[in-house]
C-alpha cells in the first residue's frame, strides 16, 4: 500500500536466457485500474490508463499523481538476441504483474507554537491552526480544510467563558479571544477539529483530526513565546535520528528589547517507557539555556517519542512554557 504523497516505483528484474551475447531488452509498461470505486473515468474496470512504450526497467510514480484505488502494473519485456552463426535473430517475450493500493492518510491537526502556553488576563489570546494539513494533497492545495474550535476549563475557573464541556467558540483557521474574557489563575483547553470539505471517495475515508492546547491565564503581561520547528522536527513528524534536530524559540508579543535579554531553560522528557536522557553538553550544540535547541546526530533513538518544552523569562516576572512533541 502507498500514500498519495509518496514517490514510489515499480522495477522490472529480468534474467535472460543463457547466451554469449548481451541481450537487447525493451520494456513495455501498462497501468490498469481494477478498483470499482476509484474515481477514474474508465470505460471498464480493466483498462490501461498509462502506457509507456520502450521505457527503462523502472516505472516511477510522482507524489499526488494517483487517485485512491487499486491498480495493477504489467511489464512486458522483449529480448532480442542476434546469433552470429547463421545470422539468425531470435526474440523472446515475457511479462509479469504486480498490484498495489493507493490509500488515504488521516488529516493532521496542529496549533502554532506548541501544545501549551501562557497568556496575561489583560492580553488578547490568538490561536492558529495554520500548521494543520492534508497529507493526501499537495502543500499548495490545502484550501479544502475546515476548522471548528471548542474549549473547556480544566483548572480553577469561576468565569463564564468556556463554561461547560466542549463549547464551540469559533470556526476558521484562526481564533482570537479578546482581553479580559478569561479568568485569571485558570487553565483552559482549546481544541481545533480539522476535516476535509472534499467529496469522499467510496471505500477510502480521510479521517478528521484534532489538536489540543492548554493555556494558563495569569496576572501581568507575559511574553508570548512559541516553538519554531527548524529542521527534522515537527508535529507528527517522524524525525530521523541520524540527522540533527533543531528548534528555536520565537517571541510573538510582549517581548524584551532583544531575545538576548530573555532567559531560557529547555527540558527533555522521554515518553512511552523510554529511559533516554540528554547530556546537555555532549548531546546538544547550544546547551540548555539559549533560544535554540540543536540535538546532534545519533543522540536519539528511532521509534521513540519525546516531549520537549522550554520556559522563558524576561527581566519582569512571568514564565512562559510552550511545549511541543518530537
Amino acid at each position: 500500500m502507498y500514500k498519495r504523497g509518496e514517490r514510489f516505483s515499480v522495477r522490472s528484474k529480468t534474467t535472460p536466457e543463457c547466451s554469449d551475447q548481451e541481450p537487447q531488452l525493451s520494456h513495455y509498461w501498462f497501468q490498469y485500474n481494477i478498483s470499482e470505486d476509484a474515481p477514474v473515468p474508465t470505460g471498464d474496470t480493466f483498462k490501461a490508463l498509462v502506457t509507456d512504450w520502450n521505457s527503462p526497467a523502472e516505472y516511477a510514480f510522482q507524489p499526488f499523481t494517483m487517485n485512491f484505488g487499486f491498480y495493477l502494473m504489467k511489464v512486458a519485456v522483449l529480448e532480442k538476441v542476434n546469433e552470429i552463426m547463421g545470422a539468425q535473430k531470435n526474440s523472446f517475450w515475457n511479462e509479469n504483474m504486480c498490484g498495489f493500493h493507493i490509500v488515504p492518510t488521516n488529516l493532521v491537526a496542529c496549533m502554532v507554537g506548541g501544545e501549551s502556553g501562557t497568556v496575561g488576563v489583560h492580553q488578547e489570546l490568538q490561536l492558529s491552526a495554520e500548521l494543520s494539513y492534508d497529507p493526501n494533497e499537495s502543500p499548495y492545495n490545502q484550501q479544502h480544510l475546515r476548522y471548528k474550535w471548542s474549549c473547556w476549563v480544566s483548572e480553577h475557573s469561576e468565569g463564564q467563558y468556556c463554561k461547560g464541556k466542549g463549547v464551540q467558540v469559533g470556526t476558521g483557521v484562526l481564533l482570537s479571544i479578546p482581553k479580559d474574557q478569561l479568568q485569571v489563575d485558570s487553565v483552559y483547553e482549546f481544541m481545533v477539529e480539522v476535516w476535509s470539505a472534499k467529496p469522499s471517495v467510496p471505500g477510502y475515508t480521510v479521517n478528521p483530526s484534532n489538536a489540543i492546547k492548554r493555556v494558563a491565564v495569569i496576572e501581568g503581561r507575559p511574553a508570548i513565546l512559541a516553538l519554531e520547528y527548524v529542521r527534522n522536527v515537527g508535529p507528527y513528524f517522524q524525525s530521523n535520528p541520524e540527522e540533527i534536530v533543531y528548534l528555536k524559540v520565537v517571541c510573538e508579543a510582549e517581548c524584551a528589547d532583544t531575545m538576548e535579554e530573555m532567559e531560557y531553560e529547555w527540558t527533555f522528557e522521554p515518553t512511552e517507557g523510554s529511559k533516554k536522557t540528554l547530556d546537555w553538553k555532549q548531546d546538544t550544540q547550544f546547551g540548555q539555556n539559549t533560544d535554540k535547541l540543536l540535538i546532534l546526530e545519533n543522540k536519539l533513538t528511532r521509534s521513540e517519542t519525546y516531549l520537549i518544552s522550554v520556559t522563558g523569562r524576561a527581566t519582569t516576572p512571568g514564565p512562559r512554557n510552550p511545549k511541543g512533541f518530537l
